[in-house]
């Protein structure tokens, strides 16, 4: 009994017991739930699944899908906008910036920079100023060597004056179709530009013609004696690579007889080369005829041009040959005739090399026609005096090209005690070039019949120009 009644007063302890907790939980439940509309006021809480009562500071933005597809859209315009604002800015500062160099160095200076400013920085790296540092060091020095001959020149001494004529390429007589290549080619810049001669008139003491005699004017040998005048260069010269002779801007000091011929020939162009890249090289003379008191020589020259100033590349251009007359008195005093020219009865007399943009290490190979090319003097020397007085655009009696034949042009008071043809002094000068012409050659339709009258057979070469001058 008495335990029955202990065991009913446990039973209604616990039930008693759970209805505390539940009306404590219940409690807590109802306080949560008013607290958390007022927490919600001033945080924003992000809740993860399995997790309710875990609270965060991070805040979430939610960007619309469409914005996606239309902000690039948006900034393009902006970006374009803001681009060509700032170069506009920059740009008229470049233009100021030139213009007050202009004012105050000329355009000619600001042109000249422009041209070795190869990547438009406004500032010459030192690869860029390399060639501008030669041209204004190397082609100056042989232009002062020039100019300080002329000055060691006696007072007594004669003068003559010499005519520059010249007419440009034929660009149509070229052999390749170049047309495309030549309107975009940076190397033929040089052809384009050289359209009439670098100098006009130009006054030469009589002893600039001594190069062209054989050594000692007082004993002339008899016609028909060839000469050196210009030796061509040794074998180690030769031995060059051909890239590394055609990269070459500007000539090397001449010496010499080549100085003559330099001045000669830079009235024509302001760059020749004495010295050409390949054979045949070098200048050689022949005397024709010889008096008591004058002297008759005929000389053949090979010489070459670099037409383009760097930064351009090279353009090689090497006309078939210069042929030369000079008659001058004995005793050195008087020059009485001189012409320097380049032969132009053949269909081709000019060859062309320039170095290919899309190789560096190749050069490409043309050649073409010429219609003249040549210096000519206009009458006999004369005193210093008269020739400072004289007009050198005076030529009458004189031929604009000096094209007769040097009979017609010799006085007529020499009389020749000993003399070869004119076409028999430049066969021996084509022979010291050219041994190989001491085999007979002859054309095509007269090769045969001298085959069947010699019984011999034919050997037939095609040639590409003339193989007995720089055109082929």
């Amino acid at each position: 009994m008495g335990s029955h009644i202990k065991q009913g007063d446990d039973n209604h302890s616990d039930v008693h017991l759970h209805q505390r907790r539940a009306r404590h939980h219940g409690d807590q439940v109802q306080q949560t739930s008013q607290r958390l509309p007022k927490e919600s006021k001033n945080s924003t809480s992000l809740k993860k699944p399995g997790s309710s009562s875990r609270k965060s500071n991070a805040l979430t933005l939610t960007i619309p899908k469409w914005l996606y597809c239309y902000l690039p859209l948006l900034t393009f315009p902006l970006v374009l906008f803001m681009s060509a604002w700032v170069s506009s800015i920059l740009w008229n500062r470049v233009d100021n910036l030139v213009m007050q160099r202009t004012e105050s160095d000329g355009w000619e200076a600001v042109d000249l920079f422009g041209n070795f400013d190869t990547d438009g920085d406004f500032y010459l790296s030192f690869d860029e100023a390399l060639p501008l540092i030669r041209l204004m060091s190397e082609f100056k020095e042989v232009l002062q060597d020039d100019t300080k001959s002329q000055k060691n020149v006696p007072p007594d001494e004669h003068f003559i004056e010499i005519k520059a004529h010249f007419s440009p390429l034929n660009i149509s007589t070229m052999t390749k179709d170049w047309a495309h290549d030549i309107n975009n080619n940076y190397s033929f810049h040089g052809l384009f530009k050289w359209r009439s001669p670098n100098i006009l008139h130009k006054s030469f003491p009589v002893s600039t013609f001594f190069s062209f005699l054989p050594n000692g004017i007082k004993s002339i040998p008899e016609p028909g004696t060839v000469y050196t005048i210009v030796s061509p260069p040794g074998k180690v010269y030769n031995a060059i690579p051909a890239v590394g002779r055609g990269t070459r801007h500007f000539p090397p000091q001449p010496s010499g007889n080549g100085q003559s011929i330099h001045s000669l020939l830079s009235m024509l162009h302001p760059r020749p080369f004495i010295i050409m890249r390949f054979p045949p090289q070098g200048a050689v003379g022949c005397v024709r005829a010889v008096s008591k008191t004058h002297i008759h020589v005929l000389f053949r020259v090979h010489a070459e041009f670099q037409l383009n100033e760097p930064p351009r590349d090279p353009f090689w251009f090497s006309p078939a040959q210069f042929s030369g007359s000079l008659i001058i008195s004995r005793n050195g005093s008087t020059v009485e005739h001189f012409h320097l020219y380049v032969p132009a009865e053949r269909n081709l007399n000019v060859d062309m090399e320039w170095l290919m943009e899309d190789n560096p290490e190749g050069m490409e190979v043309d050649i073409g026609y010429m219609p003249l090319m040549e210096l000519v003097s206009q009458g006999r020397s004369r005193s210093s005096a008269l020739v400072e007085d004289a007009d050198p655009d005076n030529t009458e009696g004189l031929n604009s090209r000096a094209d007769l034949d040097f009979e017609d042009i010799i006085p007529q008071v020499i009389e020749w005690e000993s003399q070869i043809t004119e076409a028999a002094a430049k066969e021996l000068l084509e022979l010291e070039f050219f041994p190989f012409k001491k085999v007979k050659y002859y054309n095509l339709s007269d090769a045969f019949e001298h085959a069947e009258a010699e019984g011999k057979l034919v050997h037939s070469i095609l040639l590409w120009g003339a193989l007995d001058d720089q055109s082929c």
